[in-house]
């Protein structure tokens, strides 16, 4: 998403990236994505997008002269954080968070994504072309991101001084019950965030 003449953010899913695009989106942003058909255009809360959360990869292609920057977001606050984004979509409206993290031990290292989701029926048409729409959601936070990128954390708030404007948060997560076992898979699964982005395993 090009915040500025030079500089664009990648938008990696359910890292609080909405809160930022509201700095910018007053018309549409093209990036070339993974996803089918490279253009898949979604309304966010106002804000018309197009494949709004493409890599650095993908994104540099276009751009390669621009400079990026990101946020990243703890592990295990990221992982209730896709949980109650299912449930606002109205994807999951049964399993608790312990039941959803159970499938995704299961399911998650096959890629198997629409396992993942209760009610896919109702919204998609078929499950093995909408894996890859919900790829984006499960994807490892380092996959999105190169030693080109500059990387803030949310939880220190670096971002709104770099981008020398007022914080603001957007599309806050819905207060559902995240309890239940579930640190050992995300630590499992999601190792290499952990170890690039410098977060404790134990917190």
């Amino acid at each position: 998403m090009v915040l500025s003449d030079n500089l664009i953010f990648i938008w990696i899913p359910k890292t609080g990236g909405t809160s930022i695009a509201s700095l910018r989106f007053k018309e549409k942003q093209t990036f070339w994505n993974w996803k089918e058909g490279m253009k898949t255009e979604t309304d966010i809360h106002g804000f018309h997008t197009i494949n709004q959360h493409a890599t650095y990869d993908r994104t540099a292609v276009l751009y390669p002269d621009a400079e990026y920057i990101t946020q990243v977001r703890n592990p295990y606050d990221r992982w209730k954080s896709i949980y109650r984004h299912l449930r606002t979509m109205g994807l999951i409206s049964t399993w608790t968070f312990e039941e959803f993290t159970t499938r995704a031990e299961q399911y998650l290292p096959s890629g198997r994504y629409i396992k993942l989701i209760e009610e896919w029926e109702t919204v998609w048409d078929t499950a093995q072309a909408n894996d890859r729409r919900l790829e984006h959601l499960f994807m490892p936070q380092w996959t999105f991101v190169r030693p080109e990128v500059e990387v803030h954390k949310l939880e220190e708030r670096t971002i709104w001084k770099r981008l020398n404007t007022e914080e603001r948060h957007i599309n806050k997560g819905a207060d559902v019950d995240c309890s239940g076992e579930y640190k050992e898979f995300v630590n499992k699964f999601y190792a290499r965030d952990f170890k690039e982005f410098n977060y404790d395993r134990s917190n």
